[in-house]
């Protein structure tokens, strides 16, 4: 396929599909005169293999993007892909960070290669409804609701609960509290390097049945509460 250095939705190819070039190293924020790849709903797919930062809002309700290849990405800013209701598969292996918010809503996000991802804020992830297993090797710290649930969205979507059954994140130290909220599929945690829990941590987590926990020597009387 043709690359372009052109960053705007004008410059998908007939199939909706951007490639860009080697050069374009970064998508820039949504602004009224700047949106970007905002609401661009004729955007299929996105190969960018130079970028390394993407901004808020950039590709925010893209609504028939599927496929994202990221290889430099080392930065997702706040809501860079939120309502992204058509993605399914995220490739970032030079990820380090997800801002708040930054694939809210990604309800149909089957699989994320992330794994240097070290960071993720408020809401992250939540809503990603169809997440089975998310291997995050390098996480060490998460925010309130990073995999939380979702009770405003632009479409106003009430969503009870995400989508994963396993999680592995052997470096994470500390969870704040809320940071699973209703996330009732989740059945399996593996946090060896836990340390600190807050109250109500792992609150909403009804389904779970395995926790590895090796590393935490107190757990709050409250940290489990309204689990099953």
């Amino acid at each position: 396929r043709t690359r372009t250095a052109c960053v705007s939705c004008d410059c998908l190819d007939e199939d909706g599909i951007l490639c860009l070039v080697d050069t374009v190293t970064t998508v820039p924020n949504h602004a009224g005169d700047c949106p970007v790849f905002y609401q661009c709903t004729a955007l299929k797919a996105v190969d960018a293999p130079g970028v390394t930062y993407i901004g808020a809002y950039a590709f925010g309700q893209a609504s028939s993007l599927e496929v994202a290849n990221l290889p430099a990405v080392t930065t997702l800013s706040y809501a860079a892909f939120t309502s992204c209701v058509a993605l399914k598969a995220l490739f970032a292996p030079s990820l380090t960070s997800l801002a708040e918010g930054a694939l809210l809503s990604a309800v149909e996000l089957e699989y994320a290669e992330m794994p240097r991802v070290t960071v993720m804020g408020p809401l992250a992830m939540a809503g990603c409804l169809k997440l089975r297993s998310l291997f995050l090797p390098a996480l060490t710290t998460i925010a309130s609701e990073t995999f939380g649930y979702v009770t405003v969205m632009p479409q106003m979507i009430y969503m009870p609960s995400n989508g994963l059954v396993s999680l592995h994140m052997p470096k994470l130290q500390s969870i704040p509290r809320y940071a699973f909220r209703a996330c009732d599929n989740v059945a399996s945690l593996d946090l060896p390097s836990l340390t600190s829990v807050e109250t109500r941590a792992f609150y909403g987590l009804t389904g779970l049945t395995s926790v590895r926990l090796e590393s935490l020597a107190v757990v709050p009387s409250e940290a489990f509460l309204s689990n099953a």
